[in-house]
């Protein structure tokens, strides 16, 4: 019988991770994203949320649920496999009407995770998985989307994930920019701290910045 139990649960992982590997798949093949994009902020989420702990001087994140996040992390933005070609793919700025389209790809990325068909399993899991998906466009001070969540009430997970995600993005070429150096993306989050971004959650990135650099360097696009 433990036997079996043992068994169940390997599986149960087993489904989870090709469950995860679809979605992210699917998500970059749709967005043009780099497989490293997607490993880059996996990692950068970990290190944040170890960073954090260290800064409070007590666990405030249990290993555990640092451990999901950093699985969770690559399905952010699962949901633009929902959003036209036209307002995904576009080389340049969005107008007012196509953002407001881009800016559903949360809801429709809790949508997927939700349905009866991810399989995702436990519900740490998907309580995890469902925070980084569809909060991690909340901004600290109210005004971003799709909730409009301010400060504590966004989940720590979310709040995470947008600072990853954003750095990813600010050092990253894109079709419609050009990568900005390390030392450019540490002044935004600092100019951004207590408006877009966890005010603490900066001074913990700040504290492990130069080792966010060197998985960036490791992982960077070809």
């Amino acid at each position: 019988q433990q036997w079996q139990i043992g068994r169940d649960e390997q599986e149960l992982a087993n489904a989870k991770r090709l469950t995860i590997s679809s979605l992210t798949t699917l998500s970059r093949i749709r967005d043009n994203e780099s497989g490293l994009h997607l490993t880059r902020t996996s990692k950068f989420v970990e290190m944040l949320a170890n960073a954090y702990n260290e800064v409070q001087g007590i666990e405030v994140i249990p290993a555990h649920k640092i451990d999901l996040m950093a699985q969770c992390a690559p399905m952010h933005d699962i949901g633009k496999v929902a959003i036209p070609d036209e307002i995904l793919l576009k080389p340049g700025p969005l107008t007012p009407d196509e953002y407001e389209v881009m800016k559903k790809h949360p809801v429709y990325g809790r949508e997927t995770l939700l349905s009866e068909d991810a399989g995702l399993g436990d519900r740490d899991f998907m309580e995890t998985a469902v925070n980084v998906v569809y909060h991690h466009h909340e901004k600290w001070d109210g005004t971003g989307y799709p909730e409009g969540l301010a400060g504590d009430a966004i989940p720590i997970e979310a709040r995470i994930m947008a600072i990853a995600d954003a750095y990813d993005a600010i050092t990253s070429k894109r079709v419609y920019k050009d990568a900005h150096t390390h030392a450019r993306a540490l002044d935004i989050l600092r100019q951004d701290a207590g408006s877009h971004f966890d005010p603490d959650l900066v001074q913990a990135f700040l504290r492990v910045e130069q080792d966010i650099r060197a998985v960036a360097e490791l992982y960077r696009d070809p």
